[in-house]
């Protein structure tokens, strides 16, 4: 299955390249811009740190009737999971297996955001021409119809009898030569009035200079061939204050849409001239390897490669895979990249466990291939400029790192802890109001339901954590400076507490910034 990487391939990559760069942390605690709202021993928790960990979080983890005192309760929690971090790396667990893998991918994560950094995102400009442009097309409204044909010669017929007839009545003749037809409603797909941000790229490339009335060219979008017709179009005044209201929001939109430009010509422009050819081989050697792996391993925590290297002879595809390490696994203009310097590249996470069992998981693999080649040599061009050292960069590893070793420490404090009945007993007769949902009919939870099972195990884990944390504080001194925790603005949703809003990176599952785990808000149910 020898291919080369085509445009088409590049193209569709691009979407996930699209790192979530708005914001970047300082580094470290002496910029004098950065005020500390926290010191933990020689650590310290940012104001930037503080606001990026508390706006992801889940309301349930910010405890307090008053903004105040939600914003001192999530700080706390902060700083238990730096103690713990700190009793972590005193025990060496960032050296679990683990943590390793999962630091040298967000390494090469935050690599690839300082390239985009420097060679996109940087020379980005907006100008004020641009952004008033912008709200003046954002007040142009359409209102249109459209039909579905399956196939494009199909789509051509019925756009061309549309424009000798008319929409209506050809769309009649479908309906009435076609019982099949008859199912779809007209009046379903004549659309609301929406502006340019409410539709796909494609739709409105398809009608935005289209003539009111005429018939649109058939337009490909997912598997359906569409025949556009504009109906009305509505165009509002600007007044002066919307210009300056609005000027920001728009100037964000003008400014990703030209970072998607140009990081999709960054892209093509860095692959193209490498002429990448993946092998056949070494894909038939993958495939069933990664099948092999996903159904007998822990895929949450497991580590793909370390897994393949040390698999038992009984696993046949990933001993296969581990004794081919050094065949070929892609070639390029200047050499070839064996199956052994590929992997710790390859991202299991571009493929869904789910999709072993699709019949179209040898295209899925295929697309994640082409993604994690293009991760291999946006890595080594970011290493060949010393980007692993940029501040950013630093800053991120240390910022998510700390948050593994938390996990880890928590984990090895509580593995042991015992667990019995009475304790079961004593947190139901102390929190069964948690489970009422009628105060009449008391509980809707028996004492030894799973969900009440669990949480009482969290509960006690996080008591015993926290006495922990108590018993830490003696080695690493907490100070909080509250006059900076008071100034600290953050968003607050007026009609529901418990809303959250949480941003990804995109093309992975990882926050741009850590939060405290869920457990905590078991620590006063």
């Amino acid at each position: 299955m020898d291919k080369k990487i085509s445009n088409i391939v590049i193209f569709k990559t691009i979407k996930s390249l699209l790192f979530v760069t708005a914001i970047f942390v300082l580094y470290g605690c002496a910029k004098k811009e950065e005020p500390v709202v926290a010191t933990i021993g020689e650590e310290c928790i940012t104001v930037s740190d503080f606001v990026m960990s508390y706006e992801n979080a889940s309301g349930h983890l910010k405890p307090g009737e008053t903004v105040e005192t939600k914003k001192r309760s999530y700080l706390d929690f902060m700083i238990n999971e730096k103690l713990l971090a700190k009793k972590g790396y005193q025990l060496g667990l960032e050296k679990s297996t683990w943590i390793l893998a999962e630091t040298e991918e967000l390494r090469q994560e935050l690599m690839i955001d300082a390239l985009l950094e420097a060679d996109v995102r940087s020379k980005i400009k907006v100008t004020p021409d641009e952004i008033k442009a912008e709200i003046n097309k954002s007040k142009v409204t359409f209102k249109f119809r459209y039909w579905p044909e399956n196939n494009l010669e199909n789509a051509q017929k019925v756009a061309q009898r549309m424009r000798e007839v008319g929409y209506a009545e050809t769309v009649d003749e479908l309906q009435n030569n076609n019982p099949e037809r008859r199912r779809i409603d007209p009046n379903q797909l004549i659309s609301d009035y929406v502006d340019y941000q409410q539709i796909s790229p494609e739709i409105l490339q398809a009608i935005e200079n289209l003539p009111f009335g005429e018939i649109s060219d058939p337009v490909k979008i997912s598997d359906n061939y569409l025949i556009f017709q504009v109906l009305d179009i509505r165009r509002s005044a600007v007044t002066t204050n919307e210009y300056k209201s609005q000027a920001s929001r728009f100037e964000q939109i003008i400014f990703y849409r030209k970072y998607g430009e140009m990081v999709k010509k960054y892209v093509v422009d860095m692959m193209t001239p490498l002429e990448v050819k993946t092998k056949a081989e070494a894909f038939n050697l993958l495939a069933p390897a990664l099948v092999e792996w996903e159904k007998n391993f822990d895929i949450k925590r497991g580590v793909f490669l370390l897994d393949v290297k040390n698999a038992a002879d009984k696993f046949t595809a990933m001993a296969k895979l581990r004794d081919n390490f050094d065949a070929e696994f892609f070639t390029w203009r200047d050499g070839s990249v064996s199956i052994g310097e590929f992997l710790p590249y390859f991202k299991t996470r571009y493929v869904n466990p789910e999709t072993a069992k699709s019949d179209d998981y040898r295209t899925i693999l295929d697309y994640a291939i082409q993604l994690s080649i293009r991760d291999y040599f946006s890595v080594q061009r970011a290493k060949d400029r010393d980007l692993a050292d940029a501040p950013n960069v630093q800053k991120g590893l240390k910022t998510w790192q700390d948050k593994w070793v938390f996990e880890a420490s928590a984990s090895h404090i509580t593995k042991k802890m015992p667990f019995t009945d009475n304790d079961l007993i004593d947190f139901y007769t102390n929190f069964n109001d948690k489970y009422v949902v009628n105060k009449e009919k008391g509980p809707v939870l028996d004492y030894d339901a799973p969900q009440v099972k669990n949480d009482a195990m969290i509960h006690k884990k996080i008591q015993l954590l926290q006495q922990t944390c108590d018993s830490l504080r003696n080695v690493f001194p907490v100070n909080i400076n509250q006059d900076v925790l008071d100034t600290i603005k953050v968003v607050q949703f007026k009609n529901n507490p418990w809303a959250t809003t949480r941003f990804y990176r995109a093309g992975t599952n990882r926050p741009i910034f850590p939060t405290v785990s869920e457990n905590w808000k078991l620590a006063n149910p």
